[in-house]
């Protein structure tokens, strides 16, 4: 009996270890295939083509969609999507037009599960793109790409990407990417993988000083070209053990190829050029070379850059074009899709081109609304078509609170940021699905109809003027009911945010307040109404004075109550440097200009915010009615870092920077030309817990696309 016992026990263990080895290493017995590798894409010349089961190509233009994990109240390394939002989500996308998804990296296996289930029976199937990447610290750390936690974690992740997409593998809970037990085998669907996301410039260049040597790779179905430097050659490892690892698995290939951009693409820039854009590294998939494989694209998000390639480029660059007329490209991104056509010798798909609907900006003249995303967008595709690329993903479905722009988030608080949402943060809104927040005193439209205040607060009275309020994880809104005419006469709002500085006069409207203020909204018509910040409390002159004008913001800050205001600002990189350039001789003078300028963000736009009006203007910051006006500001413009845990900016000048302080209360005032002696009453700010409720809405850019995509 004991020997049974021990017997059963040694076949329970020979079974879990079998178990683990198959579903969590991923390891496979490398049994000879019979009859030829099975391909479902392909590449062919600069085109991709769709092979059936019969062996018959066609060809295949992706009309592509990027996915983020986030929802509202959750990280995206949550990975908390349910099974019913990814469902009604593809839908959507599919009845916009979108063949094609693309993840960055493994999502959880509720992803691989809807997917199939939608895909299983259905005419008009969504492929999928898969991404791997590294986490952002290997990215961004002081070691090269051929580091542990670089090179081999690409290995690792690329064949478990191959094993999920098969669904052949168990992934534990991690903080990297998705996890679960993937048994739904999706790769009828999956067109191949890319490698990588946002090289790191600083890795690419240490990685080829230090690894100088190893620039040569011969795999069984990549190999380098002469001249590869060792972050080309460490990609080509990378992509040829994948399609090896599934060649041999599962006796089947995809398409792949590495993610590339504008500041690593293989154009190379005259000197003083490559300083003016930052780029002194590149990376050329015509570098790597194929055997017994026709899986190689390249891959690249695309965006202005440069703007002007006839003067900008290296003479060795030149050259290589010589063919090409660098002085007529198209004007779309200034013809860098055809001078990347041109280029390659495969086809060309671009991994993503944007639009953004906030009202804040990165560079450009104006904002956007949902209108102008659309046909931005739609032409932007067309354009990518035009090129010669193979098609494009739009970035992306949904709108993220998480992501970052360069010129906010020196402003903000991340840790929460899953929380709230910021307006004026250009990336969070480029989506084509936003997140509505729950507002307890009920929904707001800013389109002269008050009723939605009904159930609101109200400040005490002064005067004629009669103040409501209520906010949201975005916004903070205020009707103003005034005596006369709204339009024709002004009224001011007073903020006092933060208790260490503020003025109590506003000499420039003949203000005075019985507290010292931060902030002053002056409504002054459709055109003239802003918000006003008092120059100590101005984020933009700390954090980038010197990067507009050149002067040290510390070297003669501002009194605490100072009684100068100026409208709230953004700064904004320039745009067509080198459009009036002539001779390569001037880039002398272009590196003596700014690259930045200052945007006045703090001008309301006027328009209709309510989305079942045929006029929306999904801009809209203020709207006026028969006897007031309705407003809403983002609470970042004034000065909140965190408005779901009440954080706001403390004095830059004391503490050399941002810090953040608590605040418990902030106090709103109200006056207009008969009443410039202004009292503010207090706000309490609770702040809001973490899982509140919100609507989707599609935005009006969603028809725009469709219109364009499915005609």
């Amino acid at each position: 009996m004991k020997k049974v016992i021990l017997a059963i026990v040694g076949i329970v263990i020979a079974i879990y270890l079998a178990y683990s080895l198959v579903f969590y290493s991923g390891i496979y017995l490398p049994i000879s295939p019979r009859g030829d590798i099975a391909e479902r894409f392909v590449c062919d010349g600069m085109k991709i083509m769709q092979v059936d089961e019969n062996g018959n190509k066609s060809e295949f233009v992706i009309k592509g969609m990027n996915l983020d994990n986030f929802i509202p109240g959750h990280n995206p390394s949550e990975h908390a999507i349910d099974k019913e939002t990814w469902l009604r989500w593809f839908s959507q996308m599919s009845d916009m037009g979108v063949n094609t998804v693309r993840t960055s990296n493994i999502f959880n296996d509720v992803f691989y599960n809807t997917l199939y289930e939608y895909n299983r029976d259905n005419p008009e199937p969504l492929y999928l793109l898969q991404g791997i990447e590294v986490t952002e610290y290997s990215n961004n750390n002081s070691r090269d790409a051929y580091d542990y936690d670089f090179y081999d974690t690409l290995c690792e992740e690329g064949k478990m990407a191959i094993d999920v997409v098969h669904g052949r593998r168990n992934i534990q809970d991690n903080s990297v990417r998705g996890s679960g037990t993937y048994r739904k085998d999706v790769s009828p669907w999956v067109i191949g993988y890319l490698v990588g996301s946002s090289w790191n410039d600083g890795t690419i260049e240490y990685t080829n000083h230090k690894e100088a040597d190893d620039t040569s790779y011969q795999g069984k179905y990549l190999f380098t070209d002469e001249g590869a430097n060792a972050f080309e050659t460490m990609l080509c490892k990378v992509m040829d053990k994948m399609v090896t690892y599934e060649s041999g698995k599962y006796h089947e290939q995809r398409l792949i190829s590495f993610y590339n951009d504008p500041i690593s693409d293989p154009l190379i820039y005259g000197d003083g050029f490559d300083l003016l854009y930052g780029k002194y590294t590149d990376l050329d998939l015509e570098k790597i070379l194929q055997k017994d494989y026709s899986g190689l694209f390249a891959a690249y998000n695309a965006y202005a850059l440069c703007d002007n390639y006839d003067i900008a480029l290296s003479e060795r660059t030149r050259n290589k074009l010589r063919d090409l007329e660098l002085s007529n490209l198209s004007p779309y991104l200034y013809g860098y899709l055809d001078i990347l056509v041109y280029y390659h010798t495969h086809p060309v798909v671009i991994t993503a081109f944007e639009c953004s609907t906030s009202r804040g900006l990165t560079k450009g003249n104006a904002p956007k609304d949902e209108v102008a995303q659309g046909q931005y967008l739609a032409d932007a595709y067309n354009n990518t078509i035009a090129s010669g690329c193979c098609g494009g993903f739009i970035e992306s479905w949904q709108d993220s609170w998480t992501r970052r722009s360069f010129n906010t988030s020196f402003g903000l608080f991340h840790d929460n940021s899953q929380n709230w949402y910021d307006p004026q943060s250009y990336a969070q809104s480029k989506g084509i699905l936003s997140f509505v927040p729950e507002n307890r005193w009920g929904a707001v439209q800013i389109d002269g109809n008050f009723s939605d205040f009904d159930m609101a607060e109200r400040l005490p009275a002064k005067g004629g003027t009669k103040v409501y309020y209520s906010y949201d994880s975005t916004y903070l809104y205020m009707c103003v009911k005034t005596e006369g005419d709204p339009e024709t006469s002004k009224t001011y709002i007073s903020f006092d945010i933060t208790p260490n500085s503020g003025s109590k006069t506003f000499p420039d409207e003949g203000l005075y307040f019985d507290r010292p203020v931060d902030f002053v909204l002056v409504v002054d018509g459709r055109d003239n109404t802003r918000l006003m910040v008092q120059e100590r409390y101005d984020s933009l002159r700390e954090n980038y004075l010197e990067s507009i004008t050149g002067e040290d913001p510390f070297e003669n800050p501002p009194a605490k109550d100072s009684d100068v205001f100026v409208t709230v600002g953004q700064l904004c990189q320039k745009e067509g440097l080198l459009q009036d350039v002539k001779d390569i001789y001037e880039i002398d003078a272009i590196l003596e200009q700014k690259q930045f300028e200052r945007y006045d963000s703090g001008k309301l736009h006027y328009g209709n915010g309510n989305t079942s009006s045929p006029d929306y203007d999904s801009l809209t910051d203020f709207c006026f009615g028969p006897d007031g006006v309705e407003i809403r500001i983002p609470w970042t413009m004034l000065n909140f870092s965190d408005p779901s845990e009440c954080f706001i900016h403390d004095d830059y000048y004391e503490n050399y920077g941002r810090e953040d302080i608590r605040v418990k209360e902030i106090f709103i005032g109200a006056g207009d030309e008969a009443n410039k002696e202004i009292t503010g009453s207090s706000v309490e700010l609770p702040g809001w817990q973490k899982n509140y409720e919100y609507t989707e809405r599609l935005k009006r850019s969603f028809d725009i696309i469709k219109q364009a995509w499915r005609g």
